[in-house]
């Protein structure tokens, strides 16, 4: 049996690697988590590519999960050129986690990455994250971990990001 607190969760390219990399370790299968993690590496970084360096490169966010989803959502926003300038834990409102602040209540980041249930990110380019999620109930499985979740969230937060520049494009 593996710890719960083992592994940490595989969001994004660097946390599914140290995953993957984890358990051949703890499996004793090394040369075969090296040979996943190669070919789900490059499967993923060419099937997003060209949409983290038009949509998601250069954007900034404002993270608000739990704190253990937090803290992964904040590595994959590293993954895709995010810039995070604020990242909250929900389970304590208003306590920033460790090495980000909370930012002055005017400030916009182009995305704001949390569920629903906040009710601040009206009139923000919202992606829904976590639970609850009552935007988003999709028919097909939409994977959140390892290399083709990622795939997913890239794919989510650029259309995102192609929404607001659509509803922009709109504004007087």
């Amino acid at each position: 049996s593996i710890p719960v607190d083992a592994l940490d969760l595989p969001v994004g390219l660097t946390r599914t690697e140290a995953f993957v990399r984890r358990l051949g370790e703890i499996f004793g299968a090394e040369e075969t988590a090296t040979r996943v993690i190669e070919a789900g590496a490059r499967d993923a970084v060419r099937a997003t590519q060209r949409h983290v360096m038009r949509f998601t490169s250069g954007r900034s966010a404002s993270v608000v999960l739990d704190p253990f989803l937090a803290a992964a959502v904040v590595d994959l926003c590293g993954d895709m050129g995010i810039e995070v300038v604020e990242a909250v834990g929900l389970r304590r409102k208003g306590t920033a986690l460790p090495g980000f602040q909370i930012v002055d209540p005017d400030v916009r980041p182009d995305l704001a990455l949390a569920p629903t249930s906040a009710g601040w990110i009206r009139g923000r380019n919202h992606v829904p994250m976590g639970y609850p999620n009552y935007a988003r109930h999709p028919i097909l499985p939409r994977p959140f971990f390892g290399f083709v979740g990622f795939k997913h969230l890239v794919e989510a937060i650029s259309d995102a990001v192609l929404d607001e520049e659509v509803r922009a494009s709109f504004e007087p």
